[in-house]
Formats: C-alpha cells, sequence, structure tokens
C-alpha cells in the first residue's frame, strides 16, 4: 500500500461526478493492466483538509512482472 497525502483544498470533479484529466485514467488503467483486480486506486478526505490518495497493490519483483506481461503478450 502506497498513501500520499496534501493539505490542499480537496480534489475537484467534474459536474457529473468524473474524475477530472487524464492522468488519474492514465494510472488506473495501468493498475489495471498490471494487476487486474487485484489493485485499486482510493481518495480520502483529509482530516483538517486535503486529500490522501492509496494505492493498494500486490508485490511483484521486476522478473516477476516482465514474466508475467510476456506471457500475456505471447496469449493474445
Amino acid at each position: 500500500m502506497l498513501s500520499v497525502g496534501d493539505n490542499g483544498p480537496g480534489r475537484t470533479k467534474s459536474e457529473n461526478g468524473d474524475e477530472r484529466g487524464v492522468g488519474l485514467r492514465n494510472i488506473r488503467q495501468r493498475l489495471e493492466q498490471l494487476y487486474g483486480g487485484a489493485q485499486s486506486l482510493t481518495f480520502l478526505e483529509r482530516p483538517g483538509g486535503g486529500t490522501i490518495a492509496r494505492i493498494e497493490m500486490p508485490f511483484q519483483s521486476r522478473a516477476e512482472l516482465r514474466t508475467t506481461a510476456i506471457v500475456d503478450t505471447e496469449g493474445e
């Protein structure tokens, strides 16, 4: 688990409640590609103001990630 917090004004969303910008969409897509359902990206309101971003993912060594990527590519 990786958590990062700030003391800023908090998150902003579009009028329909979606996240704004491509950065968070890209992060979510990359996490999904690497870890499937074994990952999450969540945001919490920080007590006293601000936001906490939390990424949860399983531990995998560099070799395990590389092997997984090769196997997935060959299977297509």
